[in-house]
């Protein structure tokens, strides 16, 4: 380090460049972190218990981040700024190694502890690598697996049906066709627990026998369940049709990637084919899946959703499942599936029953049957919102009172 005339300590002028950079880039950090916290703060979580707008986890992310803010901001300050320089081979390891360490550390807790739940994203990613691509219906349910997963196991019958043996009804016996994606499959808890099969208890019971032909697949949406109802509806002859609608029947299918298991090709997609690989961390995992939640606030997700193709087709293929079953005298029912309300789903809710009409097919919604109830009690972790087995049960409760309601199963039965 050179001095002038007076004594003054000048640096060389790379040295000098090189700060003015650092400060550069360090206030567009300072700046970016707090349009980060602010628009995190403004976000309403799922499940609010702190402050009426943050659930527990949420809020201690976001004090996590509003400290690392001001820790940012105070570092830019002219002195601060001037030992930061002196130390910058320590800085590299604080800023650079530390942050790799702990990162490591976090994708081992979760591994290890189950932090969060988070054996929701090695399991689902597992079983999506044994689904079967199908023309028809883009993909389906392994048929004869049998996999062990963290709390539960998953078997299938010779038809890809999370079920036994698909038999002719017994005397007495009627059969009920359940369309639906993961929460019809049972995401998350043994066959006995889901709702099919505990429908079927629960009909017995009230002197009614049904045989429940589970058809959940997870991942799927309107139009594959439309699918596959159109191949099997016919050979399976139900006496009633229902279908358990999930807010995220309306997301369309990638071609590229029509599910989690699929490695897209590299050359056409190589985000996608990234984003495979990335998805064997947990870290990354839940980053992926929780980033657009949390950064596309409620409002914008609304606008983007309604208007978007898959919102439209998810209509088209509900109301072209109404007239599949009302050509054959089939009773048909859509129940929604939402433990809580939001703008998105009111909106869905909205258009369901505009779908639904005075004699189109029947329509319940299942948020009354949640409210009043601890949400966290009913899904399978903070991460995996899946029904647990109590979830089941309610919806399991719901819609045997409704299907012995509207006479569903009853001889001669028609909506």
């Amino acid at each position: 380090m050179k001095s002038d005339n007076n004594g003054t300590a000048v640096l060389p002028a790379t040295q000098s460049r090189t700060r003015s950079v650092s400060r550069i880039v360090g206030l567009g950090v300072t700046a970016a972190l707090w349009a980060a916290t602010i628009i995190l703060a403004l976000h309403t979580s799922r499940f609010p218990e702190v402050l009426g707008k943050y659930s527990k986890d949420y809020f201690f992310l976001l004090l996590i981040l509003a400290g690392l803010t001001a820790l940012v901001s105070l570092l830019q300050l002219p002195r601060v700024q001037g030992w930061l320089y002196r130390g910058r081979y320590a800085l590299v390891f604080i800023l650079v190694i530390c942050p790799l360490i702990t990162l490591g550390m976090l994708e081992f807790a979760m591994r290890a502890f189950n932090l969060f739940g988070s054996n929701f994203y090695s399991d689902i990613r597992r079983y999506t690598t044994h689904l079967e691509l199908d023309p028809n219906v883009y993909f389906k349910n392994p048929a004869n697996y049998h996999g062990k997963y963290s709390t539960f196991e998953i078997s299938t019958n010779n038809v890809g049906l999370r079920q036994g043996p698909v038999t002719p009804p017994a005397p007495g016996e009627e059969r009920v066709l359940m369309l639906g994606d993961s929460v019809t499959f049972g995401w998350g808890v043994n066959v006995e627990e889901a709702f099919p099969h505990q429908v079927e208890i629960r009909m017995a019971a009230a002197g009614h026998p049904v045989q429940a032909i589970n058809s959940g697949v997870i991942g799927y949406n309107s139009r594959q369940e439309l699918a596959y109802l159109k191949l099997h509806g016919d050979e399976l002859r139900p006496k009633a049709v229902i279908l358990m609608y999930v807010d995220n029947d309306i997301e369309a299918i990638d071609p590229q990637r029509v599910h989690l298991g699929v490695l897209p090709n590299p050359l056409k997609d190589p985000k996608g084919a990234a984003d495979y690989f990335l998805s064997m961390s947990r870290v990354y995992f839940m980053v992926h899946q929780i980033g657009p939640v949390i950064w596309g606030g409620p409002s914008r997700s609304l606008a983007e959703k309604r208007a978007s193709a898959g919102w439209k087709d998810s209509m088209d293929s509900v109301a072209a499942m109404a007239r599949y079953c009302r050509e054959r005298g089939i009773p048909f029912a859509v129940f929604f599936f939402r433990m809580t309300s939001d703008p998105v789903s009111d909106a869905l809710q909205a258009d369901l029953i505009k779908e639904a009409g005075p004699d189109n097919f029947y329509y319940c919604d299942t948020l009354p049957w949640f409210q009043g109830k601890n949400f966290r009690q009913l899904t399978n972790s903070f991460i995996d919102i899946h029904p647990n087995g109590p979830g089941h049960a309610i919806l399991a409760d719901g819609i045997t009172q409704f299907m012995l309601q509207k006479h569903m199963v009853d001889h001669g039965a028609v909506h």
